[in-house]
């Protein structure tokens, strides 16, 4: 099975992770890596740090969003049990303001 991990983080989360120096971005990174390391051939996608969020309307009209999604994962697991195990001390909890969600993904066969 898929699974679609989303990564959300408070506007006071994100301006505080920009503040860092790139020492601290460095250590956060290795961290990031670890656990990816340890999720290993099961990573279909690392994904990648997202901007805020654009709102785009029926009519293809564009405003700021105020989702704060930062980021997303695209792994295999063989159950929600073990995709949800797989995320135990990712580094991502280790900042304050920030959480996880889990989605598994809908097969559609095509």
């Amino acid at each position: 099975m898929k699974f679609l991990v989303i990564y959300y983080a408070t506007a006071e989360a994100q301006s505080k992770m920009s503040e860092d120096t790139p020492e601290q971005n460095a250590a956060t990174m290795q961290k990031w890596m670890g656990w990816a390391e340890k999720v290993g051939k099961k990573m279909i996608d690392f994904g990648a740090p997202l901007m805020m969020a654009t709102e785009v309307n029926a009519e293809g009209k564009i405003k700021q969003g105020n989702g704060h999604v930062s980021g997303y994962t695209l792994f295999e697991a063989a159950d929600l049990e073990e995709a949800a195990a797989m995320l135990k001390g990712h580094p991502h909890y280790e900042i304050d303001g920030c959480r996880i969600e889990l989605h598994q993904c809908v097969d559609l066969g095509v």
